[in-house]
């Protein structure tokens, strides 16, 4: 085949909970080692405290371990599975997959506590659901109760996948023993599915109950747990009201119980506008002055953001109660107008220095208002991109460096730039787009490449000129991350593009570059993507030689492709557009070749001998089209009967003799050949196409194919009553 072608935020409320695994003997489990005389690569690894060495020794050799260091080493590389689910949580699966293995390989049956809660521990840190219930019934069956340490693990897994019914079955036999650590992962998790309203959410009394053992707990315990403190907070605020939660915050930090910090603001703030509302800005600013007087916390940029956002969705008191039929869904300009006051007050009161996910929740909402408010949304990306250093820097290499080296920490991300482009694209601001993703790639601001692709195509449709939509695309490029789907979807594009203010189609050479660019990247295109390429030359009203030229040479150098029969029909068919009969038929006859090497007609098709006969057709080329057919028909024969000489290639024929002045032999085909089989049984489009070039013969010639029309084909005759009459 190559040979033819050749020749042509509440994540991060959710994740400290799933974290917290410790317990009340935990440090009993996954103590420090006890000293041993290095002897052996395991007693070195338990020397070291080296869990990725242990890991390795368990995968590749843990029938060399003894009970021992079995033991030993299980502790290690379970704490450190534990450590690992906050940072790294595959890397943390793999060494408790390897705790596990070293296991099962010696104590697939034993029955000692410890082990036992190490295994069941490992198996929750694994990330396998199913690891994990196996590990906690053999325990049951063993009739061992998992320590906290396990408990907590099992606990943390539960909850960060949101397994609800799972919980309840674990807080259902453990809830007596429970720590303070436990009731907080089990408390904030209940209490979080029922502001998400999960299905699976346990009876209220039983989280009443859970939430009174955790503040139990916390009564009771030394000060300091200021995680507990947040999860019982927060079901206070959302069981129980707003200000029962913050009586209980004022109470608890007026007597030191824990310390609070700006992620105590944000737990009270999230719990209070679940049951409440802020709809003004002046009761933003008054609820975030309550809480900086309850927590002695200064409010920070995600406190703002949490209200900004809320604002923003907060229904107004004096809305209408049928909103402007022109406004976009999710924006008002009551809301909006409050949400910049708060903004503003924000930045002179607190001294808030704005960043991205601050002024997102503005810049969507001025620019998905109707229309779009796009000089207010820039005036707020100029805040976030103020210069945070002099324009005129000292010059030097080490200076050079380090300029080049330096983020801004409050650069704007890809969702404001998103936001804005749409903008741009819904009031036809092609100028203010080119500009912004010129800003962009000078920040090195990266889009999703599905993300940069739809946008460019959105915008190349809204430009006035191909130049223009060209233009637009360079500078997508220019961003570096477009994926190999990315640009085959760009090609396409240009490929199909119209322009209002320009009459014709793309120029030929535009989707050639995107082609070039997208091999430079190191992208390799498929055939599909050649195949949308040669299928513009093929239809375009400018589709010349030379570009279907360099596409053939561009597939020819392509040593990753392995060309199909679409690819190859296209490319014939676009020569065949393009006047070029000579390389059709030089394909075609290498076509044959391989096919007769094969021994299969592997390499052909019906499409193909179609687009021959169209090409020798148009061209005059009846002699070298008789010597086509006589291969054809060989091939047929040879190696697939009817598979070849169809009836869409008897049609194509009997056209091309047609347009070489065979008129007789044309009609010979359809009345003998084609008629002589049901397969190829001439229709209604055989019919018209005969009588279509009788007319253009004589009038004479017209009459006398109607006649044999009405002979010999009767049921035919109604098809072309129009044709000639």
């Amino acid at each position: 085949m190559r040979s033819a072608v050749r020749g042509a935020a509440s994540a991060r409320h959710g994740g400290t909970f799933a974290l917290r695994v410790g317990g009340a003997d935990a440090r009993n489990d996954t103590g420090s080692a006890p000293s041993v005389q290095p002897s052996s690569p395991w007693d070195l690894a338990i020397r070291d405290q080296d869990a990725v060495k242990l890991a390795q020794l368990a995968s590749r050799a843990p029938e060399r371990a003894s009970p021992s260091q079995v033991r030993d080493a299980m502790r290690i590389l379970v704490r450190t599975a534990g450590r690992l689910a906050r940072t790294d949580s595959g890397r943390g699966a793999r060494i408790a997959q390897a705790a596990q293995q070293l296991r099962s390989a010696h104590y697939g049956a034993h029955t000692d506590p410890e082990l036992v809660s190490l295994g069941v521990g490992a198996a929750a840190y694994s990330g396998s659901a199913q690891a994990m219930w196996d590990a906690w019934e053999t325990a049951a069956a063993s009739g061992i109760t998992p320590n906290l340490f396990a408990t907590n693990a099992v606990l943390s897994m539960l909850a960060a996948q949101g397994d609800m019914a799972g919980l309840r079955r674990v807080v259902h036999t453990q809830v007596e023993v429970l720590d303070a650590v436990g009731l907080s992962i089990v408390t904030h998790a209940f209490t979080k599915g029922y502001m998400r309203g999960a299905a699976e959410v346990p009876p209220a009394a039983d989280v009443h109950d859970v939430a009174k053992r955790l503040r139990d707990a916390l009564e009771n315990a030394s000060p300091g747990d200021a995680i507990g403190w947040h999860a019982l907070l927060t079901y206070e605020g959302v069981m129980h009201g707003a200000e029962p939660m913050l009586q209980l915050a004022e109470a608890a930090l007026a007597r030191n119980a824990f310390t609070a910090d700006a992620y105590t603001l944000s737990t009270l703030l999230l719990a209070y506008l679940h049951t409440e509302t802020c709809s003004t800005s002046d009761e933003a600013v008054l609820l975030l002055s309550r809480l900086e007087h309850i927590t002695h916390v200064h409010p920070g940029r995600y406190a703002v953001a949490i209200l900004l956002r809320s604002l923003l969705v907060a229904p107004q008191r004096d809305a209408p109660a049928r909103p402007d039929e022109n406004q976009v869904a999710g924006t008002d300009p009551g809301r909006t107008y409050e949400a910049q006051l708060l903004y503003s007050e924000a930045r002179r009161v607190y001294g808030i220095r704005p960043d991205s996910a601050l002024v997102q929740p503005l810049v969507e909402a001025h620019c998905g208002a109707f229309p779009p408010a796009l000089d207010a949304a820039l005036a707020l990306l100029a805040h976030v991109e103020e210069p945070t250093r002099p324009a005129r820097a000292p010059f030097s290499l080490l200076s050079r460096w380090a300029q080049g080296r330096r983020t801004p920490g409050r650069a704007a991300d890809a969702g404001v730039y998103h936001a804005l482009l749409s903008a741009c694209v819904r009031l036809h601001d092609v100028e203010t787009a080119r500009q912004l993703l010129e800003r962009m790639a000078g920040r090195r601001v990266a889009l999703e490449p599905n993300t940069a692709t739809t946008l460019a195509m959105q915008l190349m449709r809204v430009c006035a000129t191909f130049a223009e939509a060209l233009g637009v695309y360079e500078r997508v490029q220019a961003l570096r991350v477009l994926d190999a789907d990315a640009y085959a979807r760009l090609l396409a594009a240009f490929c199909a593009l119209r322009v209002v203010d320009e009459r014709g189609a793309v120029p030929p050479d535009y989707p050639l570059q995107v082609l070039g660019d997208m091999r430079q990247a190191g992208f390799h295109p498929s055939s599909r993507t050649y195949t949308v390429l040669l299928d513009f030359y093929a239809k375009s009203d400018q589709g010349t030689s030379a570009g279907v030229r360099a596409t053939h040479e561009l597939i020819k150098r392509d040593v990753q492709l392995e060309p199909d029969l679409i690819l190859i029909n296209a490319l014939m068919n676009a020569y065949n557009h393009v006047g070029e009969p000579a390389h059709v038929l030089g394909i075609w006859d290498t076509l044959v070749v391989l096919c007769a090497n094969a021994g299969a007609l592997r390499y052909v098709d019906d499409v193909s001998l179609t687009i021959v006969c169209d090409t020798c057709g148009r061209a005059q080329m009846l002699p070298a089209m008789r010597a086509v057919m006589q291969s054809a028909r060989r091939l047929d024969k040879q190696f697939a009967p009817g598979r070849l000489i169809t009836k869409n290639v008897l049609d194509a024929w009997v056209e091309c003799l047609a347009r070489c002045g065979l008129w007789h032999e044309a009609c010979g085909v359809v009345f003998g050949e084609m008629c002589a089989s049901a397969s190829t049984r001439p229709d209604a489009k055989t019919v018209q196409t005969l009588l279509k070039f009788a007319l253009n013969e004589s009038p004479d010639t017209a009459r006398e194919t109607r006649a044999r029309i009405a002979r010999e084909l009767p049921d035919l005759l109604s098809c072309v009553s129009d044709i000639g009459a």
